[in-house]
């Protein structure tokens, strides 16, 4: 027992070192072939992205540079197609710009309340509906999403966004812009029920086939898809969903063909292109039009959107005034709208990152490093008598070994997918794992020497263990 601290001290190096093989690994993107202008714009600051794709309009010339993958989802962007769409559709004659969900739902049961939504208020996300569909498992399902990468859409199609609309209300700001992606996918549905036509099918015709948008899709996804991923290295799954497809879940497209988007709706010669025309007030000093944003930055006043998905992030863009526009497109959940931004001559706002993750990922690696290390120590101490001990107090057995071996294991692999590694170094990941089996192993070592349990009556100690223990491993499995 007198060599176990450095038989410790080196079990946790090797761990440490062959955590590091496998610790995380935010991307870095390699700028080879991107022109002068953008890499002068990213510097030194290309941690957590993969690929960019971008295209930049000017003088009625588009010019695309990517670094590697060229189709991408592109999230909410595609909120801007429904609103071209629902523009194009009221010029036309086809549709009533106060057209209501009711209507356009006959034989839903919608409240009275939702019924009278007119299309132009979802258009203008001033519908009132909430940002998501109500429902606990609404948000059960992105925290899930969040902790394991996975599609919180899955399953979710026009039947099942119209059974959510039927127990949604607006909220008491109606009237106000506030953004919601249900309502527009209602939006995008509406359009469909009152024509006749899927949604996809839809688009394509009306927007998509006009500007030779080839490579865009909509529903459904192409087999050949490839993954995105979270900033701080680790890979999601394709977002994809047709109930909220009008919404941005699912739809891809490359630069190319959306700089054709973004070109023709500055010419005006888009189909619905006065959608991008800023009818209402946002409350933080923008406009808005029919999804499309615009935004003042010092002498210059953008038009935009932006979007995301689990993996990918994307920017459309124009300045109206000097016949600019841009597109910018990445693989990793990394915002990109400062590029798009900058490359339009605009002076973006200050990057504001929380401390809250970094935070929170410092204090728990500390936990993992320290737990069992401490329970050790504990150990080593002291070795109590079984049932000396209330059941509040800390003290060393078995049962709480087992319990503190599986949390820390699931802390790690937790740790590993969600933790701030663009700000916290992805070493000390493995530090922390070298340390806890440092701990593992001198535990181990007073293993024979620890009651089964202290203090509390067995059975709730057990339990306690058993309840534990399916957390942990459900955690594990989930996330690994």
């Amino acid at each position: 027992m007198k060599r176990l601290p450095l038989y410790c001290a080196a079990a946790g190096l090797v761990a440490a070192v062959l955590a590091w093989l496998v610790a995380p690994a935010p991307p870095r993107l390699d700028t080879t072939g991107l022109p002068a202008q953008l890499t002068d714009i990213l510097g030194d600051d290309t941690k957590g992205y993969r690929d960019l794709s971008v295209t930049v309009i000017e003088g009625g010339t588009a010019t695309t540079a990517s670094t590697g993958e060229s189709l991408f989802e592109i999230g909410s962007v595609t909120k801007v197609l429904t609103g071209m769409l629902f523009a194009d559709l009221v010029a036309e004659g086809m549709v009533r710009k106060d057209l209501t969900l009711g209507e356009a739902f006959p034989a839903a049961d919608l409240k009275r309340t939702t019924a009278s939504i007119t299309l132009e208020e979802l258009a203008s996300q001033r519908s009132g509906l909430p940002r998501l569909a109500p429902g606990p498992e609404t948000y059960l399902q992105a925290m899930v999403s969040g902790l394991t990468g996975s599609n919180p859409y899955a399953g979710d199609d026009v039947k099942t966004l119209l059974s959510a609309a039927e127990r949604a209300e607006p909220g008491d700001h109606r009237g106000k812009v506030s953004y919601s992606n249900f309502g527009m996918a209602l939006l995008g549905h509406a359009l469909a029920a009152h024509t006749q036509k899927p949604y996809a099918q839809l688009v394509t015709e009306r927007i998509l086939t006009p500007l030779g948008l080839s490579a865009t899709t909509i529903d459904p996804a192409p087999a050949d898809r490839s993954p995105g991923s979270r900033a701080t290295g680790s890979q999601v799954d394709p977002w994809s969903s047709t109930g909220y497809a009008p919404a941005g879940v699912g739809p891809r497209s490359t630069a190319a063909d959306l700089g054709k988007l973004v070109a023709a709706t500055l010419a005006g010669t888009a189909p619905g292109a006065d959608a991008a025309t800023p009818r209402f007030t946002d409350g933080d000093g923008s406009r808005i039009g029919y999804a499309w944003f615009t935004t003042r930055y010092g002498t210059q006043e953008i038009t935009w959107h932006n979007g995301a998905t689990g993996g990918f992030t994307s920017y459309v863009a124009f300045d109206p005034a000097a016949g600019k526009g841009v597109v910018v497109l990445g693989n990793t959940d990394r915002p990109v709208e400062r590029i798009g931004l900058r490359l339009l001559g605009a002076t973006p706002p200050e990057e504001s990152r929380s401390v809250v993750l970094p935070v929170v990922t410092v204090l728990l690696l500390t936990w993992a490093a320290s737990a069992l290390l401490y329970l050790a120590a504990s150990a080593r101490r002291t070795v109590p008598e079984a049932g000396k001990a209330a059941w509040w107090e800390s003290k060393p057995d078995r049962l709480r070994a087992v319990g503190t071996v599986l949390s820390t294991a699931a802390l790690l692999v937790l740790l590993h997918r969600i933790g701030a590694w663009l700000v916290i170094p992805p070493a000390t990941w493995a530090v922390a794992a070298g340390l806890a089996v440092a701990g593992l192993i001198a535990v181990a070592a007073t293993w024979r020497n620890l009651p089964t349990h202290t203090g509390g009556a067995a059975w709730i100690r057990w339990a306690g263990l058993t309840i534990s223990a399916m957390i942990s491993t459900a955690v594990i499995v989930a996330v690994s």
